[in-house]
């Protein structure tokens, strides 16, 4: 609801009024009033005021277009059929070991989110061999330093989820998410749009992985 110039508006949830050239986010259960110039809420708060010309801004993401049109999901396993396909920046494989890989997460969570994962597919841990198992880990650890090296983070989510109940993507083929992270990456966009915004494309995250890994081999 955006009104402006009306002194007494009842208020249920969260309303932007408009008064002049500013813009003021007022929370109320009661009304609103407009005294000497100012906003005055009955039984609630003005909780802060901006100029209306940062109002609203477009923000183009159109590489996510293929995300938003994603509603005819192909069967069988990806991380079955990458480990087939052409090794190019389509693929998204940074890192390729005799037992595992490590692939960029194709809707990442932050920028450089990286998969490690074990060739055949398997979807729970004690079911992995003991080498497999040993060579994920020293994956996990390079992937952890090619990050470290490219994109400077303050900090490391790392983990596994093993089965539906647990969120996991791939139900079948087990993997590690590595996600690097910084103070303050988790903003509006997260919490109130359920949208991430990243700051670089998968093909320019590819390539910088890709080439960092390459010393680490």
């Amino acid at each position: 609801m955006l009104t402006e110039k009306k002194p007494n508006i009842p208020l249920e949830k969260i309303y932007l009024i408009k008064l002049g050239e500013i813009v003021y986010v007022v929370i109320s259960i009661g009304k609103i009033q407009q005294v000497r110039g100012k906003l005055v809420a009955n039984r609630g708060m003005v909780i802060g005021s901006f100029w209306k010309e940062n109002l609203l801004k477009q923000l183009w993401t159109p590489w996510r277009m293929k995300y938003v049109q994603g509603n005819n999901p192909k069967k069988g396993c990806f991380l079955c059929e990458c480990q087939l396909a052409p090794d190019e920046p389509e693929n998204l494989i940074v890192c390729s070991a005799k037992h595992s890989f490590a692939i960029l997460n194709q809707y990442p969570y932050t920028s450089g989110h990286l998969m490690v994962v074990p060739n055949q597919h398997i979807g729970i841990l004690d079911e992995l061999d003991k080498q497999t198992r040993s060579e994920l880990m020293e994956l996990t650890s390079q992937a952890t330093q090619v990050l470290t090296e490219v994109y400077h983070p303050q900090g490391f989510n790392i983990g596994i989820n093993i089965g539906e109940a647990a969120g996991a993507g791939v139900v079948g083929h087990l993997h590690i998410h590595v996600v690097p992270r910084w103070y303050g990456d988790t903003n509006f966009m997260s919490v109130l749009g359920e949208t991430r915004v990243l700051p670089e494309d998968l093909e320019t995250t590819y390539r910088r992985i890709r080439e960092t890994w390459k010393r680490f081999g």
